[in-house]
């Protein structure tokens, strides 16, 4: 039995590191995408008040 669970641990010790790893890189590209997603916004609510502007 506890061969199974010191099996079960390092698996687990395992994944729990590839998705820490994974975790970080998404969460860089996360910062990024939203640096980009608030310029997007930005963007887009200039684009709002100019079509305000020019609505019949």
């Amino acid at each position: 039995m506890s061969k199974g669970v010191t099996f079960n641990v390092a698996h687990y010790a395992l994944a729990y590191a590839r998705a820490s790893a994974f975790g970080t890189r998404a969460s860089a590209f996360g910062t990024r995408a939203s640096a980009f997603g608030t310029r997007a916004s930005a963007f887009g609510t200039r684009a709002s008040a100019l079509a305000g502007r020019y609505t019949l």
